[in-house]
């Protein structure tokens, strides 16, 4: 038995792309705008008195921010991560 390999013919193989605007679509992506969460006073006052006491998890779900975005503001508010802010006197 006679094997015989085949090789794709690459001229053959080659794809056309089209490009389809839909109006509409393009309207919307020009309005949209990322939601970004501003710290409220309140936000800052509930981190500094919890943070490093309670598990992240408590303070994801409470104030709707993943841990990485928590520690960064625990970290601009002047705290160190993973400890809980001194108390003001």
């Amino acid at each position: 038995m006679n094997k015989k390999s085949i090789q794709p013919n690459t001229k053959s193989t080659q794809m056309r792309t089209q490009t389809i605007i839909i109006p509409e679509l393009e309207e919307a992506m020009e309005r949209y705008q990322p939601r970004k969460l501003t710290w409220s006073d309140k936000d800052n006052a509930i981190l500094k008195r919890y943070y490093g006491r309670v598990p992240i998890s408590s303070l994801e779900s409470t104030l709707h921010r993943n841990s990485k975005t928590i520690h960064d503001q625990v970290v601009k508010l002047g705290g160190k991560k993973g400890e809980p802010f001194e108390a003001e006197p």
